[in-house]
């Protein structure tokens, strides 16, 4: 199984790093997916400099999450929880890099975290953030740092989940479309060796089309012997995309960004409609 095609090698893996439980689920996810293509691991913590600008106002606190207890902060509390939270990052890092016996690099930056991982993903063929990771939005399913991922990076963007990437057969979107071809060889030569066949959505356009969808499919599928079940999603629009998503029991969306907007499907809002790990190909 050949893990490339003309336009698309995934040989270094970006992932952002914090502290955070999301943070933890995108490291697995990288190094999983790093293991599986041989890819090199760069992993990045980036220290947050509109928390570090914060910290110098006279009147920044913190209120402990558990204790309720308001704490002064100030620069040196910042460097110190920074430094702190790295060397965390770095520890997890190695542990689980070192176990899979991949090649990894660390860095430490700052600056603005979505700009930060912007410029390093510019370096790298994917990026993998989680949904809500690094960027402190707590009022959304998909982070502001995911968000800019999403809109402007050059690469493809992994956004993860809790759920294991390969605990549930991964589900790809097929409109027909060269961008949505590419997503269906990512599954394929992915987890096509999966012990859960892959779910092929097939997204028409127009009445009647699905029986070609389906057979164009099975033919590119079938120089990967490679095996689906497939399922149609007959209207059109987000809200009917989302629905006919949230119906399956699956785990990894693999789809192409090109090939959602083509649709006029706007990315974002399908992500904010269901809560499982995301593959992006741009």
């Amino acid at each position: 199984m050949t893990d490339e095609w003309p336009g698309w090698t995934v040989r270094r893996i970006l992932v952002g790093l914090d502290a955070s439980a999301p943070s933890a689920a995108a490291l697995q996810a990288a190094v999983s997916l790093a293991s599986r293509l041989h890819a090199e691991l760069l992993a990045m913590y980036i220290e947050d400099e509109n928390l570090a600008r914060l910290a110098e106002l006279p009147f920044a606190h913190e209120l402990g999450a558990f204790s309720a207890q308001r704490r002064t902060l100030d620069p040196s509390y910042m460097d110190n929880l920074f430094k702190a939270q790295a060397t965390r990052a770095r520890h997890a890092l190695q542990r689980s890099a070192s176990a899979a016996e991949l090649r990894w690099s660390f860095e430490i930056r700052r600056g603005s975290v979505a700009r930060q991982l912007l410029l390093a993903a510019a370096e790298a063929d994917l990026v993998v953030v989680g949904r809500s990771a690094i960027a402190h939005d707590l009022h959304t399913h998909i982070g502001s740092t995911a968000r800019h991922l999403v809109d402007s990076a050059a690469c493809a963007v992994l956004l993860t989940a809790a759920d294991s990437l390969v605990s549930k057969p991964a589900v790809i979107l097929f409109d027909g479309s060269e961008a949505s071809l590419q997503a269906l060889l990512v599954g394929a030569r992915w987890y096509g060796d999966a012990l859960s066949p892959l779910t092929i959505m097939l997204v028409q356009q127009g009445d009647g089309e699905s029986g070609a969808l389906e057979q164009r499919a099975r033919e590119i599928l079938g120089y990967e012997h490679v095996e689906a079940r497939f399922v149609t999603c007959a209207a059109a629009g987000t809200f009917a995309l989302v629905q006919a998503l949230q119906g399956e029991d699956c785990g990894l969306l693999i789809v192409s960004t090109e090939a959602l907007r083509s649709c006029g499907i706007d990315p974002l809002h399908v992500l904010q409609g269901i809560e499982r790990p995301v593959l992006l190909i741009h």
